[in-house]
């Protein structure tokens, strides 16, 4: 706090002037403070300086979380050797702090959260996105959400594909043979799905949509949505991949069908035996433990027979089977599945030239956890605008410089025949 010395006058001794306008009393204010002002305390309420909120907006712009951006920002202090600096709110804003900052970045910088006025400002910057990457493969599209009358016919889609992602399709001999599609939510507060189509290609993915449900009807409409975005040499110049491997969805799997007819559709083998697993330890199929391994060792025959004949003997072999005899529901869950022998039977069915050798969808699961761990580092996104620049700069700017670390040859890692296969998608 600051002291003030009054001095007192007597009205004679001010000036004449002074007496007319009506003074009574001449102020003198002298800043003198009655305490200590370098230390922590006093220091904790000096205000933020422009040059501090500069650098929190920068590491903002990066994509960090206030609580992220406020341990970058004070190990970047301890590095300069001087603690004080820790204590001074002029250069270290208290947490507090740096949310308002965040909210006030996040306001200025992408609108307002839902309604629509944030459908509007998503629109026009995909309108300048298209504009300016039209040359580039690099095209965008937005449905808005209406759910007049109770009804869902017309659900959010967001369709995006990137100058590189349309490289990918254009020079990726693999884009034509086989790709891989998984889905995650809780990207943001309204946990819409996005939807990652990858390829085997070292450098990377392919394009995604981001939806509001997983029906049937909603993946067919996206899926609808991001053929208007392909370019015209999709898929390798065919238009359509020759193979897909999904999780066992259904739901996605019958809006893959729709779009891509001629495409096949083959389930990731992991997840099948992780499934038969899962279901052979449910209590409430009551399989006995001791029973469990060889059940599934029989599962696992059919799985990798080599020829089709081989195959039905190894089906005729589990329902002659002892064990397998003791549990009917065992044996009705077998059959559902056998009828969809041509999904999950790796070997007999597939032909590994198109597939080269890959049974499970690994790199649509990494292109699942690169979103989630880099791109959105663990953080759910404000609104579909931020979610917009995510897949647009970082995403993107992520398989870039993975891909000038494969051509730099800076990657420890071992390729195989089937990953060199096909020109790198340069610009």
């Amino acid at each position: 706090m600051n002291t003030t010395e009054s001095q007192l006058r007597s009205l004679a001794e001010l000036a004449p002037h002074q007496h007319h306008r009506g003074y009574l009393v001449e102020v003198i204010l002298q800043h003198n403070h009655n305490h200590t002002i370098n230390v922590a305390d006093a220091l904790r309420f000096r205000p933020i300086s422009d040059e501090t909120k500069s650098k929190y907006y920068d590491l903002f712009k990066q994509g960090h979380s206030p609580s992220s951006a406020h341990l970058e920002y004070e190990t970047n202090l301890m590095y300069q050797q001087n603690a004080q600096l820790l204590a001074d709110r002029n250069v270290n804003p208290i947490i507090s702090d740096i949310y308002n900052l965040f909210n006030k970045w996040r306001k200025n910088n992408l609108g307002v959260r839902t309604g629509k006025e944030l459908f509007a400002d998503l629109e026009a910057r995909i309108n300048k996105y298209n504009e300016t990457n039209k040359d580039l493969g690099g095209k965008a599209s937005v449905q808005r959400f209406n759910n007049s009358e109770g009804k869902h016919d017309h659900p959010l889609i967001l369709a995006i594909c990137t100058p590189f992602m349309s490289r990918v399709h254009k020079h990726i001999q693999q884009a034509g043979e086989l790709v891989f599609i998984d889905s995650s939510s809780s990207f943001d507060d309204y946990n819409n799905s996005m939807f990652v189509i990858s390829t085997s290609s070292a450098a990377g993915g392919l394009p995604l949509v981001v939806t509001s449900g997983e029906s049937t009807s909603i993946i067919n409409s996206a899926m609808t949505h991001l053929k208007y975005l392909f370019p015209t040499y999709s898929f390798y110049r065919k238009g359509s991949p020759g193979n897909i491997i999904t999780d066992d969805s259904q739901a996605e799997r019958s809006g893959l069908k729709k779009t891509w007819p001629s495409a096949s559709l083959y389930l990731c083998v992991f997840h099948f035996l992780q499934t038969m697993w899962r279901w052979l330890l449910h209590s409430s199929n009551q399989i006995q433990s001791q029973h469990r391994q060889h059940l599934m060792h029989l599962i696992r025959n059919m799985v990798y027979a080599k020829t089709e004949y081989i195959l039905n003997n190894k089906y005729k072999d589990l329902k002659q089977n002892l064990i397998s005899k003791q549990y009917i529901n065992f044996n009705e869950h077998v059959n559902t599945y056998w009828e969809r022998r041509q999904e999950w039977a790796i070997i007999c069915y597939r032909d590994n030239t198109s597939t080269r050798g890959i049974n499970t969808n690994n790199y649509a699961e990494a292109g699942i956890r690169i979103l989630k761990d880099i791109v959105f580092q663990r953080i759910k996104a404000y609104n579909l605008v931020q979610i917009f620049e995510f897949i647009t700069v970082t995403f993107e700017m992520y398989y870039e410089r993975r891909l000038l670390s494969v051509a730099y040859n800076r990657m420890d890692i071992h390729f195989t025949s089937s990953q060199r296969t096909g020109s790198i998608p340069g610009k």
